[in-house]
């Protein structure tokens, strides 16, 4: 449960932040060793400008490693959980290779598309969530607020009002109990403990995946996204010198969906067995046809990443068109909602009103 609320803190106040860090530091550090700077004081100076705690204590850590001998991959590796597994993986080929400055270029640029396509989403998202917000603050304060005094005088006169208005009357009493938000806030404790628990199953990690893959519109939004990690991830493990079948089990763990994950190890299984990578992938369903056609003349040419990176250039963009599609038909929906909130609202206080003041004229 700590684990849980601990990595979700993490990824919502200092994650983004942190990944675009994290890509600047690499592309200094691959600078200054092309520069010919040692290594070890290359560390030793981006860690003393860095912003993120954990960051710059995982690189004055290595810087430390570095200086007692130790290879850069062995000072980054206590700190797994903040580089991963991939960024670990090319540093100790680049170290092998001798290629290290080159290396970290393309770890910067690998970081850099995936910080890309996460801000262009997040930027298209950040209007409808404004909408979303001000539905929530005006569902919150309009009635127990503004509308609490009306509702007051309308019983001590003890009208008759619609059913709408008793729906609203309801609502601004119970918004101003603070009951209310004592039950609210141990629901949703309660509902975060269980899906904690619950996450913590592989076989419900799937079926929450597979379930996500399948939902109209958000499904093949998230396939997208995950093909593009996938190809982006055996892009770069591929072309850094990482044999086929390594780069396949680390880019299957960096696609974040576990239903394509299982995928890459059914392909994993029949490559091994001597099989071509498009034919692999062309027997599951979770692989789009362009991307194994794509494989396929690649792979005659003796060279995939070339398919896997245009093709994740190409899931990038899918990905933006279709979140773009999503926003431009949700900005109406809410807009209509929040029209039939302020006219519902509007009409369960206006009509009691009118009542009332007929009733005295007559």
């Amino acid at each position: 449960m700590t684990r849980f609320w601990t990595e979700r803190v993490q990824d919502l106040v200092g994650g983004g932040q942190r990944r675009v860090e994290l890509a600047a530091t690499f592309r200094q550090l691959a600078v200054m060793m092309a520069a010919g700077v040692p290594i070890a004081e290359a560390v030793r100076l981006v860690a003393g400008h860095l912003q993120d705690r954990r960051l710059r204590d995982a690189f004055v850590a290595s810087a430390l490693a570095l200086h007692a001998g130790k290879a850069l991959s062995a000072g980054l590796r206590p700190n797994e959980d903040v580089f991963g597994s991939i960024t670990l993986r090319l540093v100790e080929v680049g170290e092998t290779s001798g290629r290290l400055p080159v290396i970290l270029d393309r770890i910067a640029t690998f970081m850099e598309r995936d910080m890309r396509l996460r801000m262009r989403v997040k930027s298209a998202l950040t209007y409808p969530m404004f909408m979303f917000a001000g539905m929530l603050v005006f569902i919150l304060l309009i009635p127990p607020l503004l509308l609490n005094g009306l509702f007051d005088t309308m019983r001590a006169m003890h009208a008759e009002v619609p059913p709408l208005t008793r729906c609203l009357m309801v609502i601004s009493s119970a918004l101003r109990s603070p009951l209310t938000y004592a039950v609210g806030a141990a629901g949703l404790a309660g509902a975060v403990a269980l899906y904690a628990r619950w996450e913590r199953s592989e076989d419900h990690r799937l079926l929450r995946d597979r379930l996500l893959l399948r939902v109209p519109i958000l499904g093949p939004t998230l396939r997208f996204v995950a093909l593009a990690n996938f190809c982006r991830s055996l892009d770069v493990t591929y072309a850094s010198g990482i044999p086929i079948l390594t780069g396949l089990r680390h880019a299957a763990g960096s696609c974040g969906n576990l239903e394509l994950a299982r995928g890459v190890d059914a392909a994993i299984q029949e490559v091994s067995g001597g099989g071509a990578l498009h034919q692999a992938f062309a027997r599951l369903d979770v692989f789009p046809p362009a991307l194994v056609n794509m494989l396929a003349a690649a792979e005659e040419r003796g060279d995939p990443s070339i398919a896997l990176r245009h093709f994740s250039r190409l899931a990038e963009s899918e990905v933006e068109h279709r979140v773009e599609i999503a926003v431009a038909a949700l900005e109406p929906l809410m807009l209509l909602v929040m029209g039939c909130l302020a006219g519902g609202t509007a009409l369960a206080t206006l009509a009691p009103m009118l009542r009332f003041l007929e009733s005295l004229s007559l």
